[in-house]
């Protein structure tokens, strides 16, 4: 909300967002807790909160755990005009495949859709094609490849997602289906027979003998790759070319398939069709679907533990009975996935064994080892932070170091370089700089994410940039400078309470704000205490354009500043305001119970946007007051454009 880097400043959320003693008229003495309720909101909903769920009764098959409710991702609900509207950072079609190294995957589907997980969720990120696809493999989290409709083929180099030129004929009406590769060769495989292969830098295309649409593959080694196809075959790569066997009737297409090694490889496919290789041969098995859902993902663990997923929520597992081995059908833990399809599904071995399996409208589903659990296909840390340039060009930072940037048409997930809360962001030189805690500072320029060895140990919850260098403040009373978002000097303010907020005027100074109504002024390297007659807790401040400060916290108040003197210009009780962007002609507010509070700067009048929003918010954005981002808990993000704007 700065277009003036020198008014940009920003600040980790306060306890009593989603976490502190609720603090009545003239503020609370208590400690801010993030993470904690207020003592009287403990137990039961939350006023606003969008994340209770009516209990649904769902079937699981192990109640050892319990299955995780969250918001239905397809909702449509509209906006009324004028209205802020959700961002939607999930996909909206089909997720077709998975893959992924030690703690991060990539899901790929529709409309060259590509999601990462990082930490403990999922966002979207960039690529340079709207076509579909349908299948990923890697050799590492920065050597990844995507390939689908049409023969488009992505490579990932740990930077960005780039087009793979293969110096072969184009494949129009040709979609890629599976893939696999070891020691730096990758097997494509698709319709029409089509089997691409990479080896060191160079793609050849390899004659399958069929015209069936090839759909799996997995290898135990180079020498050795199986292929699932239509025609209820297999193709069979040992050593030199390849050769087929009928394995099942002729109308099933084998969409799934993995395997322990040669003598262990498990296939299914249409009408859940189920065949599994044993010593020398192929042999059918009995899925025990009552359905015969169509199976599209696999994944052995153990010869006896087996999972296939497929269409209409379908699970399958093989279980070991009196030593032999019967596969039985099963359903998630959900309640929201548990009838979609799923058509891609990726395992990590261990102890328990993970799995994940991706299918329409974006779902996932993640198997902890006991149960198969809804996973959203977004981020759902808090957003806590946003600063911009320009419309075209914004950031914004979360809990478990997630960044996200801003184009002016849609948000993608920069690489997670820490796992530490990010509290605040603003523009610096030709990027921006964002700190949180234990005094971790990340660099993020041209699109790229970077931590600096800043030396600082505090938890840090509030940034702000201007022509003279930087300020961040933090946890007891922690104030610093820096002239390069380098080095880092300690100012001393006489407080220990935690400041939230800072903004560097045109002049130079630094003005902090914090707990218990602190107001601190830093001059020349020296700081001040500024009498502010409130003991309200204050969570943000801005610059408007004319020079004038305003803040905002407890009990609705907006504190306007103009020359030396604090006024108080609105005040609410019960409502907690947490972010705030002042501009020309209006001040906006954010808080909580998606409270979005608009003051004509003119009048003092204050007005509530049309639309029905819940949950807690945490920050607003924008150049101007006509294109604004709204963000909060749980990853919510709504954007607002006006009507009028050419932008």
């Amino acid at each position: 909300m700065r277009l003036m880097v020198h008014r940009v400043c920003r600040v980790l959320l306060c306890a009593c967002l989603a976490g502190s003693v609720a603090c009545g008229p003239g503020g609370s003495d208590k400690e801010v807790v993030p993470g904690e309720l207020p003592d009287d909101q403990a137990e039961g909903v939350l006023p606003g909160d969008t994340d209770v769920v009516t209990p649904v009764e769902v079937e699981v098959f192990d109640t050892g755990g319990d299955g995780v409710q969250i918001e239905a991702l397809e909702d449509t609900t509209p906006v009324p005009p004028g209205g802020f509207s959700p961002v939607k950072l999930a996909p909206s079609g089909r997720l077709s495949g998975v893959w992924g190294s030690g703690g991060t995957l990539f899901a790929v589907g529709e409309k060259g859709a590509v999601i990462r997980r990082q930490g403990n969720s999922w966002s979207p990120m960039q690529t340079p094609t709207a076509k579909n696809l349908h299948c990923i493999y890697g050799f590492g989290t920065a050597d990844v490849y995507a390939a689908g409709e049409d023969g488009v083929i992505l490579h990932y180099d740990g930077q960005e997602w780039a087009k793979v030129e293969t110096g072969l004929d184009p494949l129009p009406g040709v979609g890629l289906n599976g893939a696999w590769g070891e020691d730096g060769h990758l097997y494509l495989v698709g319709d029409k027979g089509t089997i691409l292969h990479l080896a060191g830098n160079e793609w050849k295309k390899e004659e399958s003998l069929s015209t069936y649409n090839l759909q799996s593959i997995w290898g135990e080694s180079l020498l050795d790759i199986h292929v699932g196809a239509a025609g209820g075959t297999v193709l069979r790569k040992i050593g030199g070319g390849w050769s087929s066997e009928q394995v099942t009737l002729g109308s099933a297409s084998l969409y799934a398939m993995h395997g322990l090694d040669t003598h262990h490889l498990f296939a299914g496919g249409t009408n859940g069709v189920l065949v599994v290789h044993k010593g020398a041969k192929w042999e059918p098995e009995t899925s025990n679907d009552a359905y015969e859902r169509t199976v599209r993902g696999a994944w052995a663990f153990a010869e006896d533990d087996v999972w296939f997923v497929g269409e209409k929520g379908v699970l399958i597992h093989s279980e070991k009975n009196k030593d032999k081995v019967k596969w039985m059908s099963f359903a998630a833990a959900g309640p929201y996935y548990k009838n979609h399809s799923f058509y891609g599904m990726w395992g990590q071995s261990g102890d328990p064994g993970l799995a994940w399996a991706v299918g329409e409208k974006g779902a996932i589903l993640q198997f902890d080892g006991k149960e198969w659990k809804d996973q959203a296909s977004a981020p759902v840390e808090d957003i806590t932070d946003m600063a911009g340039t320009a419309w075209e060009d914004a950031v914004a930072v979360g809990g478990d170091g997630l960044i996200l940037r801003f184009d002016g048409e849609r948000w993608v997930g920069l690489d997670r370089v820490t796992d530490k809360p990010l509290s605040a962001v603003a523009p610096w030189k030709e990027g921006y700089l964002a700190v949180g805690k234990q005094g971790t500072v990340v660099d993020v320029s041209a699109g790229k994410a970077t931590v600096v060895a800043s030396g600082l140990t505090a938890n840090l919850t509030g940034l702000c940039s201007g022509d003279g260098g930087l300020a961040a403040v933090g946890e007891q009373g922690k104030l610093f400078t820096s002239k390069n978002g380098e080095g880092w000097t300690s100012v001393s303010t006489g407080v220990f309470d935690t400041l939230r907020d800072c903004a560097i005027d045109e002049s130079g100074e630094v003005l902090a704000v914090g707990d218990m109504g602190r107001v601190i002024r830093v001059t020349a390297g020296k700081a001040e205490i500024v009498p502010v007659a409130t003991l309200a807790n204050l969570y943000r401040i801005d610059a408007a354009p004319d020079g004038k400060l305003y803040a905002v916290g407890d009990n609705g108040l907006i504190l306007e500043q103009e020359g030396t003197e604090w006024t108080r210009v609105h005040e609410e009780p019960g409502l907690f305001l947490y972010g705030v962007a002042a501009f020309e002609d209006a001040v906006v507010a954010v808080g909580w119970a998606g409270r979005i509070l608009v003051m004509d700067v003119a009048t003092g009048k204050v007005t509530q946007p049309p639309g029905e929003i819940s949950g807690v918010l945490l920050q607003v954005w924008g150049p101007d007051a006509d294109h604004l981002v709204v963000s909060g808990k749980k990853g919510a993000l709504l954007s607002y454009v006006a009507k009028t704007s050419e932008k």
